[in-house]
């Protein structure tokens, strides 16, 4: 998020900052300019700094879950002029929701859109009637409250749900997934209940 709390996206050249993994939070000084560019880009950088105690990847574990989605059934993502993110049901932030979409359309070269399938049909983009997305497909990630027993001590868990839909009947999810966050921030992969093809 921007300096005074917005949603915007910001990119910065860390060049020489080859040590940072994705998902540390950092604290960036600069001389109070923001680039007019998409995404915005910060203006005379002084210094990057570890923020304390600054650590959650859960960006990157959910960009892998969009990226392993992207490669199973690959023809779903055939022809597709738009990529359709939808992060609304996880607990990322809106400014994360738009890095994680922009990222991933970005590595795909689809032109990208955000909303749910419900926003997306109102929208034009989706076929209501026929249940139809002819020129994009549409990936999606929703968090689940089910609890995750035995946990360790200082670690969390989360459960989700990851789909990417084309039409009625062309669809493919991973279900009830599950990945553990160590006490340093790390989320470490995660694991699939079970699969479905439509």
């Amino acid at each position: 998020a921007g300096a005074d709390g917005d949603s915007a996206i910001y990119t910065l050249n860390l060049e020489d900052a080859t040590n940072l993994a994705a998902g540390t939070l950092v604290e960036v000084t600069y001389d109070g300019s923001i680039l007019e560019t998409w995404p915005a880009q910060f203006s005379g950088v002084t210094t990057v700094n570890t923020a304390r105690g600054g650590f959650d990847d859960r960006c990157a574990l959910y960009l892998q879950v969009l990226e392993d989605l992207w490669e199973v059934d690959s023809g779903l993502n055939g022809d597709v002029t738009y990529i359709g993110v939808d992060l609304s049901a996880t607990s990322l932030t809106d400014s994360e929701r738009a890095a994680v979409a922009w990222a991933f359309a970005g590595k795909h070269g689809g032109e990208l859109v955000t909303g749910t399938w419900e926003e997306l049909a109102d929208q034009g983009y989706i076929d209501r009637e026929n249940l139809y997305w002819e020129d994009g497909v549409l990936f999606s990630i929703t968090e689940k409250e089910e609890p995750v027993y035995f946990m360790p001590e200082g670690m969390a868990a989360v459960t989700f749900d990851a789909q990417k839909w084309r039409s009625g009947l062309g669809a493919y999810s991973f279900c009830d997934c599950t990945s553990v966050q160590s006490a340093n921030g790390h989320w470490d992969g995660y694991s699939i209940g079970s699969e479905a093809i439509s």
